[in-house]
């Protein structure tokens, strides 16, 4: 998938780790630093990783369409959702810089997670 080895591709799932630096926001306060919560995403590729490791049929390219379009309407909410709060609503930076790393992490885990229910159906 992707032009990677599945092995490969599972093995980006540890940048999900770096998640965990968005932590040091509460300390610092740096607005940046809570964009680090965005890395969470690359934990759906330990789930992409797994079906159909060697095999990329017909099948599987339908399954990636069908994932890709789940993943794509969770991304396009949140986008929606975004500029709806601030077009008319006085809102926090912090709270902007939320809701794009949670549509950003909710859109690939939605992708990974519909992917891999396809491959088992």
């Amino acid at each position: 998938m992707f032009g990677l080895a599945g092995r490969r591709i599972s093995s980006i799932g540890f940048c999900g780790l770096f998640g965990f630096l968005g932590i040091s926001y509460f300390f610092t306060g740096n607005l940046s630093h809570l964009f680090a919560f965005s890395f969470f995403a690359f934990f759906s590729f330990f789930v992409l990783g797994k079906p159909k490791r060697d095999t990329f049929d017909e099948r599987t390219r339908e399954n990636v369409q069908k994932a890709a379009s789940i993943g794509f309407m969770i991304a396009a909410a949140t986008i929606f959702m975004l500029g709806f709060l601030v077009a008319n609503f006085d809102v926090l930076k912090e709270l902007v810089v939320i809701i794009c790393v949670f549509g950003w992490v909710a859109a690939w885990h939605a992708y990974a997670i519909s992917f891999w229910l396809f491959e088992r159906a």
